[in-house]
């Protein structure tokens, strides 16, 4: 049976590189570069993201905090 969706299998974005990429490694990198503020930002929300609704390994009271950080 096939399952009509509005995603094409080739355009799912690489969630493995997405993790790598959001990691808290490369974050501290790109705190020491002033350059990278927007990137740092972007990545940041890709990282909390994971970390509130994917990460099967995050409480539920950090998950609020994650989703809700102010």
């Amino acid at each position: 049976m096939r399952y009509c969706s509005d995603i094409f299998p080739k355009d799912k974005p690489n969630f493995s590189s997405c993790l790598k990429i959001s990691s808290k490694d490369v974050l501290s990198m790109l705190t020491e570069n002033s350059n990278t503020t927007a990137t740092r930002f972007y990545l940041t929300i890709i990282h909390l993201t994971i970390l509130a609704y994917i990460d099967k390994t995050t409480s539920v009271s950090d998950r609020i905090y994650f989703v809700d950080p102010v």
